[in-house]
């Protein structure tokens, strides 16, 4: 009954709190944002289709750079405030349960942005009456959130030995348990708070569809499935999911929260404007008779342009098929 109540209890308050956590110094929370000149030094390993002389990257779609065959397509809301968020879309949702929803098909069902947000609001990640937290697994991080090559990577990479167990971080119910193309073997648990975890690539899934779990509970075991390159454990944290940087609630050197509570505002969803960036670049498949000059002149863009997208020289041999970065 305890942990039923608590959510609906720290949104009553909300309101009360908003006119304090407003004046929080935002220096002081955690951001996600890297340096935007990231995007001028990406290389790129991505298999492309070569079914247009111009392509996208496979991976960016039209909601924000999710995988397309693991979203399911619906309106987003623009959040400009946590309080009238929670007045409006949580306030009527039966108490045991602040989703409004429970969908057991889609990995991702992104309903709301919180990148105009203007308030702060407090996220209890854990206490000594009902939340806690357990470490996944005990691995380095291999790869963190953000920009990787062409993509943007939604989670923190752990390493991890074929089929060591994986640990459910917070308590919660299991709302996916699944393979799929790009995560393989994947359990995503619903939290109390809103908050959701993502387990990929796991050997094996040891819990079901609306299983309760317990932190600390193993839940599957570590693998290499789906679209993976060597054991490892991808783990995301998202808010009504929306992703968020693990390493804002994570400290992933002693293995426990940064804090119990974390303050969410917009720094938390700045990481949108890498996305938008992402969403801009294009590429050329290089046919007979193209050059250097002849693709800058399709595209309104330079040769020296080109050589520096690509770190090429203007002296560059081009080949049948070969992938440019035009913009």
């Amino acid at each position: 009954m305890i942990r039923k109540s608590l959510s609906i209890t720290v949104f009553m308050v909300f309101n009360v709190f908003c006119g304090i956590a407003q004046e929080t110094n935002t220096s002081s929370i955690q951001t996600s944002f890297p340096d935007s000149s990231i995007i001028s030094e990406i290389q790129s390993d991505t298999t492309f289709s070569s079914d247009s002389s111009s392509v996208l990257i496979d991976s960016i779609g039209p909601i924000g750079g999710e995988n397309l065959e693991e979203t399911v397509s619906s309106k987003i809301n623009n959040i400009k405030s946590f309080s009238d968020f929670f007045n409006s879309e949580i306030w009527y949702s039966p108490c045991s349960n602040i989703f409004s929803d429970c969908d057991i098909e889609h990995i991702h069902n992104r309903k709301y942005d919180f990148y105009n947000v203007q308030d702060t609001f407090p996220l209890i990640l854990g206490d000594t009456i009902d939340c806690r937290y357990f470490h996944p697994v005990n691995g380095r991080v291999t790869s963190e959130f953000g920009v990787r090559r062409w993509r943007f990577h939604y989670g923190i990479d752990l390493k991890l030995n074929r089929n060591d167990p994986v640990r459910c971080a917070f308590d919660g119910f299991v709302r996916i348990s699944k393979y799929s193309r790009t995560y393989g073997n994947v359990i995503v648990i619903r939290h109390e708070n809103g908050l959701e975890t993502l387990y990929g690539h796991l050997s094996k899934r040891l819990v079901k569809i609306n299983d309760y779990v317990n932190a600390g509970e193993i839940i599957g075991l570590g693998g290499n499935t789906g679209r993976s390159y060597g054991n490892h454990l991808h783990l995301e944290t998202r808010y009504f999911d929306e992703a968020i940087n693990p390493r804002d609630i994570i400290d992933f050197d002693s293995y426990c929260l940064i804090s119990d509570t974390l303050y969410l505002c917009r720094n938390n969803f700045k990481y949108r404007d890498l996305i938008t960036e992402l969403e801009k670049i294009r590429f050329h498949t290089v046919r007979k008779g193209d050059t250097l000059s002849h693709i800058a002149v399709k595209y309104g863009t330079s040769v020296r342009t080109l050589c520096r997208l690509n770190g090429i020289s203007p002296k560059k041999v081009l080949r049948l098929g070969m992938k440019l970065r035009v913009r």
